[in-house]
């Protein structure tokens, strides 16, 4: 199998285009209270499908190296939208809760997983001079994707029932996976899979991988545990409903931007350096929130802290990158990321229940920013290795 790829930038855009559609998985929240009505059932329950989708998404991003060099990447690429159509088509045809765990929960978040994965992946092979600024773009468009697709989800479900919805988001998963297939076989994309001698270089490097695995499991917890209840904090802050619907926009705005800003600096800093900055840079953010006290201030302060958060996100596949070459790094980030998936399982929850037993955000957000604190310790604790080296 060759090694050149002979139109990179046609292989970014496709790269984009599957993050783009599949980032609205985490347009899920739109569904909460439609589907709460719908099936007459718990905010847990319902709340339920979203958890079991970052889970499967988190496994099949961990596994997903396995995968990756068995087919081409028009046809891996393609089978991802795919599959994740067939979910959704399922989770709306049996409209029962057990069709949206199965569909939306299992089918569609592993589709997710292995799409997300491997074109983060493909994308730094293909851009090899600037793996950041590539990888850090798809992170970036994956969140807007989250954005974009809940406006749409929102304007649908006005006039039409959730599974129709999710019918149409099918539809749009398929054509993207017609249009991603065109765009990877033009391109002439060739995933390079690890050999066997660097799969084993890597399991004896599982202290620093580790350390990896805490530094972003702590800095993504650090802005889940603000980011999981902006709402609610700018609530408390007196805001009024349209100033909550800003705060969501504005955190979605400062992730994707600090996404692209990350990846690009991701090129040009020392990994150390990027990792213990944004989660140092959260850190602060954080404790400026607990001293705000106007709903307006609060957006802005929430909207920083968004920015961080996706940088941080974006700059650790880099990093990895970075830290033990493009060959190592789809194994190696496939254990890294599930400290994404832990987080985003658990900070939310721990906020939510620190909140309960204080009636105060005030603790949560302190506990986040200790989060961040740990998080830029451990990035400072890294190898002084500027890009493309590996420390095996």
């Amino acid at each position: 199998m060759t090694d050149t790829i002979s139109r990179p930038r046609l292989t970014l855009l496709a790269g984009c285009v599957v993050t783009g559609t599949l980032g609205s998985l985490h347009a899920f929240s739109v569904f909460l209270v439609p589907l709460e009505s719908n099936f007459e059932a718990s905010r847990s329950s319902i709340s339920l499908v979203y958890s079991l989708a970052l889970v499967t998404l988190t496994v099949m991003v961990l596994v997903g190296h396995r995968l990756y060099g068995l087919v081409s990447p028009a046809t891996l690429a393609a089978l991802a939208c795919i599959g994740a159509a067939l979910g959704l088509v399922l989770a709306g045809a049996y409209d029962s809760l057990l069709g949206l765990y199965v569909g939306y929960g299992v089918l569609f978040g592993a589709a997710n997983g292995v799409g997300y994965g491997f074109v983060l992946q493909l994308v730094a092979q293909a851009v090899p001079t600037a793996p950041g600024m590539a990888m850090g773009l798809v992170t970036a468009v994956y969140a807007a994707g989250s954005i974009a697709f809940a406006k749409f989800y929102a304007m649908l479900l006005v006039n039409y029932s959730p599974a129709e919805t999710m019918f149409a988001m099918a539809a749009v998963m398929l054509l993207t996976s017609v249009i991603v297939w065109l765009l990877l076989t033009a391109s002439g994309a060739r995933y390079r899979a690890a050999s066997n001698d660097a799969q084993t270089g890597v399991a004896g490097q599982s202290t620093l991988v580790f350390r990896m695995w805490l530094g972003y499991g702590t800095g993504a917890a650090a802005g889940l545990m603000a980011i999981g209840h902006a709402t609610a904090i700018v609530m408390d802050r007196g805001g009024t409903p349209a100033m909550m619907v800003a705060g969501v926009m504005t955190i979605g705005a400062g992730n994707a931007l600090g996404g692209v800003l990350a990846g690009y600096l991701a090129d040009k800093i020392p990994p150390r350096v990027t990792l213990a900055v944004l989660p140092g840079l959260s850190c602060v953010a954080l404790v400026c929130l607990t001293l705000v006290v106007d709903a307006a201030v609060a957006v802005g302060v929430l909207a920083s802290i968004g920015f961080c958060y996706g940088a941080i996100i974006a700059v650790y596949p880099a990093a990895v990158a970075a830290v033990f070459g493009l060959e190592y790094a789809p194994r190696v980030y496939g254990r890294v990321f599930t400290a994404w998936g832990l987080a985003g399982l658990l900070a939310p929850w721990l906020a939510g229940v620190i909140y309960d037993q204080t009636l105060t955000y005030s603790v949560a957000i302190l506990v986040a920013a200790t989060l961040g604190l740990v998080s830029a310790a451990l990035g400072m604790s890294l190898p002084q290795i500027r890009g493309g080296k590996t420390p095996i």
